[in-house]
């Protein structure tokens, strides 16, 4: 099935203002439906990739998406369907020419407007967006843009975003995302009541959909209203038992509050609703542990084992299951996992190792020669470690964040990669777009990763391009990148080790 992930960095607004108060009556919010027009051209790509097994390219789905278009060319959600396919495949230029020609062909079309500002980025995109609500002062999308655009903006102007997003609101009451947007500014303001009035009015929007509660809950945090936190997730984990995510939260809730019995209640509910329960399995086990029960944890990690865990490290650097560890019988565990392990790797690697040597020659040959931007920042031990002071070798840099799904897949790839990579290579795990680094050392920590972490910014992503995460660099002993690899890769931790040792290898024969 296709699914474009949309990451956007954080750090857009800190400070914000008082916001509009000439509302004249109370906001309202109705159920959301997606366009039909939406629904079949997504459901015809999604058709299409299952078609292929999912290796479909960015030219075989553009004319379903240009097919829908031209029967529905007044569709704004279709377009924005269609931009999101365009970003998926990272074809910017191609996307910024699209809508620029859309543009031109109809100046006075506040769609075609606005589709183009949305290809802009900063004051171009609020010039666009602008313009569009001129040409059609009850056109949606050109208002929501404005307030979008407004609240990113520096410096932000919240007052005029929050009158915008109000005016969108009131155009459609149905749009998800207005609602949430408008409850983060008074979140951030710290105005909880209204924050909180937002995010159950964005609940109305999307009834079936976990986030307005989440949202909801952590404003009721901030409030001091722990119960009442507490209860929005326990309602609509009862409306809705299937949805993993709300058990999930609820166990951390009550693992923060030592109240295991009804932490582990609900992590054999996530059990049994898994269709694969190795990792719920193991959470269980910590449960099990953090409770005082270690032997009931060990009879837990054993199960996870029979269903194909594999992760041994985690289960013998996790500092929950220390005392798991000393039980007679954890490392017949740990090595039935190595073995699991192992042959998981074996299984995710068939592909490209059934013709190594050819695979191995493409990867090493597509050579880049970018300088590298220099970069000094400090580790999770407090030293600082620099480009500089790492000439000389070959160095691979991770670009991540917690928060990113297809960084946390890799990374238990990039810890295969560091456990077997060569001498004279070094290896960099840099968080960014980061919106809370306190979560960084204890992620480490839960799954064993053995990375030197540094917490880098945003001026570094830009400085190396980095439009999406992960993103792999490979830079070589004189500061120059060679290799670079965006997104999840099930052989990454192969094609890097491929690539490092040409570099080294190459180190070795400049030395010598």
């Amino acid at each position: 099935m296709m699914k474009f992930v949309r990451y956007i960095a954080a750090g857009a607004a800190v400070c914000f203002v008082a916001a509009c108060s000439q509302m004249q009556k109370e906001p309202t919010a109705q159920v959301y439906v997606e366009p039909a027009e939406v629904l079949a051209a997504n459901d015809s790509a999604e058709a299409l990739a299952a078609a292929l097994a999912d290796q479909a390219k960015f030219e075989d789905y553009k004319p379903v998406y240009e097919h829908f278009i031209a029967l529905n060319p007044n569709s704004t959600d279709l377009h924005r369907e269609f931009q999101a396919l365009f970003n998926g495949f990272q074809r910017t230029e191609e996307r910024n020419a699209y809508y620029k020609a859309l543009y031109d062909a109809d100046p006075k079309s506040a769609m075609a407007t606005y589709l183009y500002g949305r290809c802009l980025g900063g004051m171009e995109s609020i010039e666009y967006f602008k313009k569009a609500t001129e040409l059609d002062p009850d056109y949606f999308w050109g208002n929501f843009g404005m307030g979008a655009a407004l609240v990113s903006a520096n410096p932000p102007d919240t007052a005029k975003s929050i009158e915008y997003y109000l005016k969108a609101m009131a155009l459609n009451p149905s749009y998800p995302t207005t609602y949430p947007q408008i409850a983060g500014i008074y979140m951030a303001q710290k105005n909880y009541p209204e924050a909180l009035k937002y995010a159950k009015l964005y609940a109305v929007t999307s009834p079936d959909q976990y986030r307005p509660v989440a949202m909801q809950s952590d404003i009721l945090n901030s409030m001091g209203d722990k119960k009442g936190s507490e209860e929005v997730l326990v309602k609509f984990a009862q409306a809705y038992p299937e949805n993993g995510q709300v058990r999930k939260d609820l166990v951390e809730l009550y693992k923060k509050q030592n109240r295991f019995p009804e932490a582990i209640t609900n992590q054999h509910a996530i059990v049994a609703s898994s269709t694969k329960p190795g990792d719920a399995l193991v959470e269980l086990g910590k449960i099990y542990a953090m409770a005082n029960q270690p032997d009931s944890a060990l009879t837990y990690l054993n199960l996870a084992a029979d269903q194909g865990y594999g992760d041994y490290r985690r289960l013998m650097r996790n500092e929950t299951l220390a005392a798991v560890r000393s039980l007679g019988g954890f490392d017949d565990l740990i090595n039935r996992l190595k073995v699991a392990s192992q042959a998981q790797r074996e299984k995710r690697l068939a592909p490209i190792m059934a013709d190594a040597e050819g695979n191995r020659m493409k990867a090493v040959s597509e050579v880049l020669s970018t300088p590298a931007p220099a970069f000094a920042f400090v580790n999770l031990e407090g030293q600082t470690v620099s480009l500089e002071s790492l000439r000389g070798k070959v160095v691979v840099i991770d670009f991540w964040a917690t928060w990113c799904g297809p960084c946390r897949m890799t990374m238990p790839l990039l810890q295969e990669f560091v456990e077997r990579k060569p001498e004279g290579v070094e290896f960099i795990s840099m968080d960014v777009w980061e919106d809370d680094t306190t979560k960084v050392r204890p992620y480490l920590a839960d799954y064993g990763y053995t990375f030197n972490v540094l917490f880098g910014n945003a001026d570094v992503a830009s400085q190396y391009e980095v439009t999406g995460i992960p993103t792999l660099v490979i830079i070589d002993k004189d500061g120059v990148i060679r290799y670079r690899h965006v997104g999840y890769d099930p052989s990454a931790d192969q094609v890097l080790l491929w690539q490092a040792e040409e570099l080294a290898k190459k180190n070795a024969q400049s030395t010598t």
